[in-house]
């Protein structure tokens, strides 16, 4: 696989950035294009009035000079900085192409709009701030993230119930699920939370992870709170530096966290055929999901009834993404409850 002297030379940058409410509008204009255009850096950028949020792959080096310059305009901006996984090719794992997109909002969500700064109720913890709250009694947790991505990791309070998402979008209506306590969000690296609470109107107080899990894990790593894996949208899946495994299979139950089996992201993923939301499938049931196992698929259609009536779209798959059904909740979005609680005590 990866080379020491390889992963350690290439990173992955995640970063956002909203522009003070005193800039004008229109903002200061960053070219992010024509700034990568001579680096060995490749990614996405989202770019609206709002701000910007971008994830990127390249050397260290081209990273850090990209970074430079951003920072003369962008000031104040929290760049997250991270390794490869040393179980997959380097060239897997990095973006080929530079995507800008020019968009309305900094971050893509079911939210319409949003105040010029956080709202009265937000609070931004730092990562030790957050970790002592996690430990006092009476605040319950919200993942602000999508439900595929909770399912290899979240935080676990030892005193509070955590919140996952229930569905496949995250929107601020499903605050009202959540008891009338203190709301400790988190999410990859902050700006799901942040835009969270600058579209928020109610009355609960928000305690806002500032840097997200990723800021978290660099400093508090297994000593922490946070269990399992840290997804993320770029082409390794997840960051490397995990907390033990938290994920399981759709179909046995068994502990499973790793949506592509060892490959290269997308080569072996499993996707359900309603809504195409990522399901976890362990290997044994990926290669031998008719093959007479006990149990029911969560849509309440045995594995054998699913192998029969599907027998023709099966065709159309390919054998390494055999299509399941991810259990209801991401297909009904609407008819279900937003929200699921883990009791950590």
């Amino acid at each position: 696989m990866a080379s020491l002297v390889e992963t350690t030379t290439y990173k992955i940058l995640l970063y956002y950035y909203y522009w003070d409410e005193a800039i004008p509008t229109p903002p200061p204009v960053i070219d992010h294009e024509v700034l990568l255009s001579e680096l060995n850096c490749y990614g996405r950028i989202r770019v609206s009035n709002e701000g910007f949020n971008g994830v990127l792959s390249g050397t260290e080096e081209d990273l850090r000079v990209y970074m430079d310059c951003v920072d003369k305009v962008a000031v104040g901006i929290e760049w997250k900085v991270s390794g490869l996984r040393d179980d997959l090719s380097v060239k897997s794992q990095l973006f080929t192409e530079l995507k800008i997109k020019k968009t309305k909002d900094v971050v893509s969500s079911n939210e319409v709009g949003g105040r010029a700064g956080l709202g009265p109720r937000a609070h931004k913890l730092s990562p030790t701030e957050f970790h002592e709250m996690l430990q006092r009694p009476g605040c319950v947790m919200l993942d602000v993230r999508n439900g595929y991505e909770s399912a290899i990791g979240h935080f676990k309070s030892p005193v509070n119930p955590t919140y996952l998402l229930n569905t496949r979008k995250f929107s601020d209506t499903v605050l009202d699920e959540v008891p009338e306590r203190p709301v400790l969000a988190y999410c990859t690296g902050g700006v799901r939370c942040e835009a969270l609470a600058r579209s928020y109107t109610g009355d609960k107080d928000l305690y806002l992870l500032d840097g997200g899990i990723c800021k978290y894990m660099e400093q508090f790593g297994e000593a922490g709170y946070f269990k399992g894996k840290n997804f993320t949208f770029d082409c390794r899946r997840y960051e490397p530096n995990g907390n033990g495994l938290v994920g399981r299979c759709l179909y046995c139950d068994s502990e499973h966290d790793n949506y592509d089996h060892g490959d290269a992201v997308g080569d072996k993923e499993v996707r359900c055929r309603k809504c195409r939301v990522l399901c976890l499938v362990c290997d044994g049931c990926l290669g031998n999901p008719d093959e007479g196992k006990e149990g029911r698929l969560p849509h309440g259609v045995s594995m054998g009834q699913l192998t029969e009536e599907l027998a023709e779209r099966e065709k159309e798959e390919e054998e390494s993404k055999r299509g399941v059904f991810c259990g209801g909740n991401f297909c009904k979005v609407g008819r279900v409850s937003n929200l699921k609680v883990v009791e950590n005590k």
